[in-house]
């Protein structure tokens, strides 16, 4: 027996998982900028496409430079 709603209560429940799903998205994403900023200021790597923090590599160049050659 059945009483016509089974597609509504199926849209409304997509809806909801969607709406979710969303929220849940955004706050990671508000998170992560949240807590990088907690980390320090960051520039460009140099030699490097990626950010690094400027605190470490102030401190000491040598280091960075040192193990980026050595990755190559």
């Amino acid at each position: 027996m059945s009483d016509g709603n089974n597609g509504a209560t199926g849209t409304v429940t997509a809806a909801v998982a969607a709406a979710a799903a969303a929220a849940a998205g955004i706050g990671l994403l508000l998170f992560g900028s949240f807590s990088k900023a907690n980390e320090g200021k960051t520039m460009k790597a140099p030699g490097q496409d990626h950010r690094i923090l400027r605190k470490g590599f102030e401190e000491n160049p040598a280091a960075y430079f040192t193990d980026l050659h050595r990755k190559k």
